[in-house]
Parts: structure tokens; C-alpha cells; sequence
């Protein structure tokens, strides 16, 4: 019942903030919303995960610190995703990166995790998919930020390289956690994947 209600909070804000991007007179206002979205959206995933123990907030510090890090050392070569910078939208910068993007590969990452904990295959099974689900994600979500001006690519063209490298740090992130032996159901965690892909895949088609 209250991983119910939980989800229904999750659906609701990203509903809200479909209308809200979609309208001119208020996607000023949601843009600068976002980081606050962001972290209520992982707060209840924190807060519905099961089996919360040391080596879970391990795995929580790691994929921030280390999404956060191959960001800073995208923005700053090049060499990672390619040519790309961020705007203002997801606030405060660390060497020209949003602190938050650390925020956004974890809450990404254990929405995958948790789906990937209904499915009963082999674990290294579950990181080939997982990964794939997220570069599958990022393919919407790409659009979206920058039609909202979360970042920009240079040329205005997003490249292959971006989507690979997506791919190989999602499997990196993935193995740790199965190295971690961190593997419990997360209902919320796991709609929310469908969730995200609901709100970029309609404002994907309608931006």
C-alpha cells in the first residue's frame, strides 16, 4: 500500500512537470524546480529501499562521487561523451558540472538496479540489460535537456560516443553493485524507471 502511494507521488510530480515544461509562461519556473524534483525524487527511493546497510550506502556514496567525477572529467576533455557543457538549469557547479548530475547517475542507476531485481537472470545478464535500459533512457532524455537547456553539444549534435560511453559507465555502475552482493526488490525504484521514460518520452515528442 505505501509503495503505492509513493509511486502515485512520483507519477504526479512528473506529470506536473510535463505540464509545467510544456507551458512558456511556467518552464522558467520548473527549470529552476528541477534539482528540487531530483532530490525528493531520490529521497523516496532511499526511503523505500529494502535491506538499507552499510555496504547500500557505500554503493549510494560511490555511484554519486563517481558519476559526478566522470562528469567534471567529461566536461573538462571532451574525451568521455563528447564536446558538450552544462547550462544553469541544474544549479550549483563543481569545475563547470552541476553537483546534482552525481544525483541524477545514482537515482537512474538504482531505478535500473531494482527493475533489474524482478528478473531472475544471471547477474551478468542483469548489467548488459541494465546498461542497455539506460542508454535507452539517456536516448530521450538527450533531447529534452537541450530543448530545456540543461546542457548543450557542440554543433548541436549529440554523438555516438556519448551513448557508448553511457553504456560502459552504466555496466561499470551495475558490477558494483553486484560485486556489493546488493541485490533487494525496490517496487518504487523500479516503476520509477518507467516513470522517467514517461516524462521524456512525452516531452521528447511534444517539446
Amino acid at each position: 500500500m505505501m509503495a503505492r502511494v509513493f509511486i502515485i507521488i512520483l507519477f504526479i510530480l512528473n506529470l506536473v512537470g510535463i505540464w509545467g515544461f510544456l507551458n512558456p509562461e511556467w518552464q522558467q519556473l520548473f527549470a529552476k524546480l528541477t534539482p528540487i524534483n531530483l532530490l525528493i525524487s531520490t529521497f523516496i527511493i532511499l526511503f523505500t529501499q529494502e535491506k538499507k546497510n552499510g555496504k547500500f550506502y557505500l554503493f549510494c556514496v560511490l555511484i554519486f562521487s563517481l558519476g559526478l567525477l566522470v562528469e567534471i572529467l567529461g566536461v573538462q576533455t571532451g574525451l568521455i561523451f563528447g564536446n558538450y557543457h552544462y547550462g544553469s538549469v541544474l544549479g550549483w557547479k563543481l569545475m563547470n558540472t552541476p553537483v546534482m548530475i552525481g544525483v541524477v547517475w545514482l537515482l537512474c542507476t538504482l531505478s535500473v538496479t531494482s527493475l533489474m531485481a524482478f528478473l531472475s537472470f544471471a547477474k551478468w545478464i542483469k548489467v548488459l540489460l541494465g546498461a542497455s535500459l539506460l542508454v535507452f533512457l539517456d536516448h530521450f532524455i538527450e533531447p529534452v535537456a537541450i530543448a530545456l537547456n540543461f546542457w548543450s553539444w557542440e554543433n548541436g549534435y549529440i554523438p555516438i560516443q556519448n551513448f557508448i560511453a553511457w553504456w560502459l559507465i552504466s555496466a561499470v555502475f551495475l558490477s558494483i553493485y553486484y560485486l556489493l552482493k546488493l541485490e533487494s526488490k525496490n517496487t518504487v525504484a523500479a516503476f520509477h524507471y518507467f516513470i522517467l521514460l514517461f516524462f521524456f518520452g512525452t516531452l521528447c515528442l511534444l517539446l
